[in-house]
């Protein structure tokens, strides 16, 4: 049985920057695991699977500069370099039109996001912005999520576990969430947050 975690954040606990105000915010991952990060990445393909329309899109970066895009075009995904100017063959968005593609993205790259590598997947309408910051080489990002059907979700750093934003109804409060995780049953775990343990 897989037990799933579920931490509300609040914005200053979210790894990129929020301009909408009316969202709902939440960390996902799986708690008792014998190989971590295949567990938790299999679980986002799944959560995927169950709740997400397409096309979506996915920014993902790499420090394996200039050897993604062979990869992305020879399985024919369309894509752009979301940036130009310091490091402008590491940062790609990219369009997803089935859960085939996104399983293949989060197969190949997923390791990366668990070595402080950036991955998000997102609905089409949800604007990201990137910013480069010359002085310490470095990227920010902010994000206004489509309003009422805005989900964005962001690997977390190490790869255990996914940030989920949303500005669904549905999905901001806790009954409406455990409806995306499929057959659950809860056990409280305190205030602060719960687990759903998968049945």
């Amino acid at each position: 049985m897989t037990t799933i975690l579920v931490l509300e954040l609040e914005k200053e606990h979210v790894d990129i920057g929020l301009v909408n105000e009316e969202i709902a915010m939440f960390t996902l991952y799986v708690s008792e695991f014998e190989d971590d990060l295949e567990e938790n990445k299999e679980y986002i393909k799944q959560w995927i699977g169950m709740n997400c329309d397409f096309p979506l899109q996915v920014i993902l970066t790499s420090y394996q500069k200039g050897t993604q895009d062979d990869v992305l075009q020879e399985h024919g995904f369309s894509f752009e370099h979301c940036v130009k100017g310091l490091e402008p063959t590491n940062i790609y968005q990219i369009k997803v039109e089935t859960l085939s593609q996104v399983n293949f993205l989060l197969d190949t790259y997923y390791w990366l996001a668990a070595q402080n590598e950036t991955f998000i997947i997102a609905d089409p309408a949800t604007k990201i912005e990137i910013e480069e910051h010359a002085v310490h080489r470095y990227i920010t990002m902010d994000a206004t999520l489509s309003k009422h059907h805005g989900v964005l979700l962001k690997v977390e750093h190490d790869g255990q576990g996914v940030q989920l934003i949303t500005t669904k109804k549905d999905w901001m409060y806790r009954e409406g969430l455990q409806q995306t995780l499929g057959s659950v049953h809860i056990e409280q775990w305190g205030e602060e947050y719960y687990g759903l343990a998968d049945s």
